[in-house]
């Protein structure tokens, strides 16, 4: 009757029940266990009956048993007498597949009962919450914004004193430096001394104690960063994310800079600048341009205010002649991207508009000068530029009529004194036969300075496309034609070899005439005239303006020894009609360094000239090395 009801008892159980006896060796150790009784339960778990399973070993049921350390557990039940409690993983009864079993086992006489319970189910449950919960630690270190856990610290009141880091990811660690299990004072979360209620501190005390969320921008002057924290409500503390927005701020204070500079530099245009945005229909056209940006010059242009030019629009802003043809320049511009330029011309108000419109974004920037003034300015150029044509034909005329009609009487002048000298100066007296050589001295100088005249007018108005020029020829060349004037004074002229530039051939040649011819006039008395060329190449700053570059040029300088002059009249030798001698001393018109000037200037370059008395003179010309061949002299 007892031992029914023991296994009625057992048989009710939820968990399987077995029961051991120990079998053990010639020596008395515990070699085995023979199953001698067990529930029902574990009969179901077995998946065999009773009388089948009653009597077999442990090593023949369970030979994992062994391998676990099971068989060992019971042994050490039975050998010390002391209960056991332990979880092992292996086969399940009566079945393939691996599990966990809870196993109870306490000692009954020379053996054991051992109950068990299947906790495979919650084994993998809390598998599955381990690995959920590394992901989601896996996946808040790899955040970029810092992740923090607070839990309340709150005194006998109920009133939050403190918080408490429960969590915290790897970004919050690098960010706050705050870790899991830190106590977070107020002073430490930025509150005020003896303010516990201000500050970030202050903040998530409301979103605890109210649940409503917090978002804002928070400088830690610190670590001179700042930080985007969002906070709300969990349990019993608060949850907070950081994110270092130092970079945007940076860039958000740069972008402001740069904004205040553009502004800055617009208004400080005198130009009226705007930006238009394109105001598009349903189906993408064009349908007109909306003010966007504008400066202060652009208040002024349409004399309207900051809030009546906002939003205005392009159709609005310009007379109704012309906008529809210069609003389709406009769309032209945003549609291809080619920059557009025009002049509008108001003739009822005398004004003239220069515009520059240029695509930006899915609009334009125009930018508008009035150019009334300029207008006015190219138009009085224009006439000067008239009358300045007509002035040089005139110039042309007056050249004909000095190389024909003034020289033709000159030359009958000349020609009627010759005869009176040749045939009748046996019947003049010495007075009359002086003032007839004067006259014909006078009509030579005349004739000469007519000459000079006409040389210098071509020179200034004959303009002839640049070629190459052997400068060399050129001087063998006025060698060749004052030879008898070299022989005469016994002069001496060295030569350096000279470039081929680009230039006027006759120009040239009449410049080294007149500065060669000089230096054999103006020489020392009872000393043979000396003149030395020499050129080479030298790096010139034409340009007064000193940041201009120097610029490859050629310095060909003519020396000689003559009677030179002083240097207080340099501003003098060049111009036309300035002489330094008297005509008794030396002939002349005083034209020929004028013609000088203005060849080298024709040529875009430059004369000097350096002397002192009784010392000679040296004339210098400066000639850039590569003149454009598109100029002309």
């Amino acid at each position: 009757m007892a031992a029914e009801l023991l296994q009625s008892v057992l048989d009710c159980s939820l968990n399987g029940v077995v029961v051991y006896e120990s079998l053990r060796d010639e020596q008395g150790m515990i070699v085995d266990f023979r199953l001698v009784k067990l529930n029902k339960t574990a009969e179901a778990d077995i998946g065999q009956p009773a009388l089948a399973i009653i009597g077999r070993t442990l090593r023949d049921l369970y030979p994992y048993a062994f391998r676990v350390g099971v068989f060992e557990r019971y042994k050490a039940v039975v050998d010390s007498g002391q209960a056991s409690k332990f979880e092992v993983h292996y086969p399940l009864p009566g079945e393939k597949r691996a599990g966990w079993l809870d196993i109870s086992a306490v000692k009954l006489e020379d053996g054991l009962v051992m109950s068990y319970i299947d906790i495979s189910a919650r084994k993998e449950a809390v598998k599955l919450l381990q690995e959920q919960h590394a992901l989601i630690d896996q996946v808040l270190n790899t955040a970029q914004s810092g992740i923090l856990f607070f839990t309340a610290i709150r005194d006998g009141g109920e009133a939050i004193t403190a918080f408490q880091v429960d969590y915290s990811n790897q970004k919050a660690l690098e960010l706050t430096g705050f870790a899991e299990g830190m106590v977070l004072s107020p002073t430490l979360l930025g509150a005020s001394q003896g303010q516990e209620h201000s500050g970030v501190f202050g903040q998530l005390i409301e979103v605890a104690r109210t649940g409503l969320p917090l978002r804002r921008e928070h400088y830690d002057r610190h670590q001179n960063r700042w930080f985007d924290l969002s906070a709300s409500r969990l349990a019993n503390g608060v949850v907070a994310s950081y994110t270092d927005i130092t970079r945007i701020k940076e860039s958000q204070q740069q972008l402001a800079e740069q904004n205040e500079l553009l502004l800055g530099v617009l208004n400080g245009s005198l130009n009226c600048i705007i930006v238009y945005e394109a105001v598009r229909d349903t189906g993408g056209a064009i349908t007109d341009l909306r003010v966007n940006l504008f400066n202060d010059a652009a208040l002024v242009f349409f004399d309207l205010a900051a809030d009546e030019l906002q939003g205005h629009h392009f159709r609005q802003l310009y007379p109704a002649e012309v906008e529809q043809r210069l609003f389709q320049h406009c769309v032209q511009v945003i549609e291809t991207g080619r920059p557009y330029r025009t002049v509008l011309d108001y003739p009822d108000q005398s004004v003239s508009v220069e515009l520059a419109i240029s695509r930006f974004g899915d609009g334009i920037i125009v930018g508008s000068s009035n150019i009334t003034r300029l207008r006015a300015s190219q138009r009085a150029l224009e006439r000067k530029n008239k009358e300045l044509s007509l002035s040089n034909e005139n110039l042309q005329q007056f050249a004909y009529v000095a190389s024909h009609d003034l020289q033709e009487p000159l030359r009958k002048i000349q020609s009627f004194g010759d005869i009176l000298v040749d045939q009748y100066s046996h019947q003049l007296g010495e007075h009359p036969l002086d003032l007839l050589r004067r006259m014909q001295l006078s009509s030579r100088r005349m004739a000469n300075l007519i000459q000079d005249l006409l040389t210098y007018s071509r020179i200034s108005t004959h303009r002839e496309p640049f070629q190459p020029v052997s400068f060399q020829e050129v001087i063998d060349d006025v060698l060749f034609d004052l030879e008898l004037t070299i022989r005469e004074k016994s002069a001496k002229v060295e030569t350096d070899p000279l470039p081929t530039l680009s230039g006027n051939r006759l120009q040239l040649r009449q410049l080294f005439q007149n500065l060669i011819s000089n230096a054999l006039k103006f020489s020392q008395p009872n000393e043979p005239p000396r003149v030395v060329i020499r050129a080479q190449p030298i790096l010139y700053q034409a340009s007064p303006d000193p940041a201009a570059a120097e610029q490859p040029y050629w310095q060909i300088d003519i020396t000689d020894n003559g009677i030179g002059f002083d240097e207080k009249y340099l501003d003098r030798i060049f111009q036309i009609f300035q002489r330094l001698h008297g005509k008794a001393s030396f002939s002349g018109t005083g034209i020929g360094l004028a013609i000088c000037k203005k060849v080298v200037e024709n040529h875009h370059g430059t004369l000097l000239a350096r002397s002192q008395p009784g010392q000679g003179s040296t004339f210098t010309i400066l000639l850039p090395s590569e003149a454009e061949q598109s100029q002309s002299a």
